[in-house]
């Protein structure tokens, strides 16, 4: 499938909309991608928000549920999360009245 825009539009618009609304469909996946090669299973160029409809970071990820925002099960020699840090911010803060130094 390949799916182009030519618009001149400025406004917000969605190019994709998958809306699975169903009440009963509780197990239902909107989007699922498995990559079986090397290549990325998923590139995307510009801002993700997850749970917002509108971002300014490279990663927003709004948690409005009583679970973890983020899950990560790491099976490997290798970290599960790498932060590189170039420059004098911090590298990691978590602000919710604990601190996560550098």
């Amino acid at each position: 499938m390949y799916l182009r825009s030519d618009s001149a539009e400025t406004g917000t618009r969605n190019l994709v909309s998958i809306i699975n609304d169903h009440q009963n469909a509780v197990n239902a996946t909107a989007l699922y991608i498995q990559q079986d090669s090397t290549a990325p299973a998923l590139v995307a160029m510009g801002n993700v928000g997850i749970g917002f409809t509108n971002n300014n970071q490279k990663l927003a990820i709004k948690q409005t549920a009583d679970q973890g925002g983020i899950y990560i099960d790491q099976d490997g020699d290798s970290s599960a999360v790498y932060v590189e840090q170039d420059g004098d911010a911090d590298g990691v803060f978590v602000d919710q009245k604990r601190y996560l130094y550098r």
